[in-house]
């Protein structure tokens, strides 16, 4: 009797060396990502500290953020976990963030 195994981008076959410090590269992307995310986020959030909107910087940490939540839930999971539900809060605060910057340049009223 085989089993089958669902694909996950995070797995590796038993005896895979495909690792790096322990984690699969799907898994070393996503740590990449919210790393580099998170070094343009203090950039950005350090020019508008300063009444500068760093653009370039803020749409570094807005790419980088959201590709980070979805490659989140790329990851196996069974039933609600808090990851989930942080990637949940994290991609409607980000969708909003993108629409008031981008679309509504920031206008408040």
């Amino acid at each position: 009797m085989s089993k089958t195994r669902a694909y996950s981008p995070c797995a590796t076959a038993p005896g895979d060396n495909a690792m790096l410090f322990g984690l699969t590269p799907f898994t070393l992307f996503h740590v990449v990502l919210s790393l580099v995310g998170i070094g343009a986020g203090f950039v950005a959030l350090r020019g508008w500290l300063e009444s500068s909107l760093r653009s370039g910087w803020t749409a570094v940490f807005l790419v980088t953020t959201i590709a980070t939540t979805l490659t989140g839930f790329l990851f196996p999971f069974a039933g609600f976990t808090p990851a989930i539900g942080v990637g949940l809060i994290s991609a409607i605060l980000l969708a909003l963030a993108v629409f008031a910057l981008y679309r509504r340049h920031l206008l408040a009223r």
